[in-house]
């Protein structure tokens, strides 16, 4: 069965190299790997670095990483496909090997990813940050979705039930009551059932896991192979991510899957963020238990950062709102 890997971009010169590069690296016979990049009108080069590497290149222009997702998935024949950011690479040359396999062991499941981020101690800070927790947002940490092991878990815990043990993987049934955030930075599934499952515009990756898991599909395959993650040099890049997400976020009225977090739930996470103390007690944890890496010490500065911005974000959202039911 042959792949096509979808990555979307916009200005990725810089990381996109490594990311074509570990894909080349790949030990793939007897099927193919088609690679391609949906560019969202990149003003740096790009679209030069894709097709040095031999991708198709398509053209988004919607500044919507969604819209881009379904724009590749849309052009694409091959029966698996994986969803890749620019800013992952696949540190194992058996990586997708090991995925196609388990799919094709596990005909049920729904789609693999690997349960961790790759840890580096070269790595700038903040990347270090988000490979160590297991997170690019802290929110889902303390809401207790996030879909990745923190460097110091060794075995899934993170919900669900774990129906098969392999050597290189675990064959995860989901709790559809308590959905993790599955689906993005490295998540291979059918062709078939994604373009099915994502009839809108766009290809969210939570909505797809949502609609497969109830329509009784709830195994995921979780690679005990990390996937790499480059998301950001420093800090201010670690926030500015987020700020492109949360805008999305608000600006998507097609969504089929919401946490539906109640009043007392944002209220309980919003203070254990703002107030910062927990995720201190947090940090030193990760500290004693983990690699003695200063880098999880930024977590209760973010944490207070992060949910000040989500905070902001959610009252210019309501009162947007209200606004514009007062002009009609």
């Amino acid at each position: 069965m042959d792949i096509t890997v979808i990555i979307p971009c916009f200005n990725e010169e810089h990381r996109l190299r490594k990311c074509l590069q570990s894909i080349r690296d790949q030990q793939h016979a007897g099927y193919n790997v088609n690679v391609v990049v949906v560019d969202d009108l990149s003003t740096d080069a790009t679209v030069a670095v894709a097709r040095e590497y031999g991708a198709t290149v398509c053209t988004s222009g919607h500044r919507d990483i969604e819209v881009s997702k379904k724009i590749g998935l849309e052009g694409t024949s091959s029966p698996l496909v994986l969803f890749l950011d620019a800013d992952n690479w696949l540190p194992s040359d058996d990586w997708l090997d090991v995925a196609r396999r388990a799919l094709l062991d596990h005909p049920e499941a729904i789609g693999a990813q690997s349960a961790r981020f790759h840890y580096a101690p070269e790595d700038p800070a903040a990347n270090r940050y988000c490979s160590l927790y297991g997170f690019t947002d802290p929110v889902p940490f303390y809401l207790r979705v996030r879909d990745r092991l923190m460097v110091t878990e060794e075995a899934w815990n993170l919900g669900g039930r774990i129906v098969a043990d392999a050597a290189q993987y675990w064959l995860l049934e989901a709790d559809a009551g308590r959905l993790l955030t599955f689906g993005s930075q490295g998540f291979l599934t059918r062709t078939a059932d994604a373009k099915q499952h994502a009839p809108g515009r766009r290809f969210y990756h939570m909505d797809f896991v949502y609609q497969r898991v109830r329509s009784g599909h709830p195994r995921i395959v979780l690679l005990k192979q990390p996937v790499g993650h480059d998301g950001c040099a420093d800090t201010r890049g670690f926030l500015r991510k987020l700020v492109r997400n949360i805008t999305l976020f608000h600006r998507a009225h097609d969504r089929a899957f919401t946490y539906n977090l109640s009043f007392k739930d944002k209220v309980m996470v919003g203070a254990v963020m703002l107030t910062g103390v927990v995720p201190l007690v947090d940090a030193f944890r990760g500290f004693l238990r983990g690699p003695r890496d200063p880098a999880w010490f930024l977590h209760p500065i973010l944490c207070i950062a992060v949910g000040a911005l989500y905070s902001w974000s959610h009252l210019r959202f309501l009162v947007g709102n209200v606004v514009s039911r007062s002009r009609r």
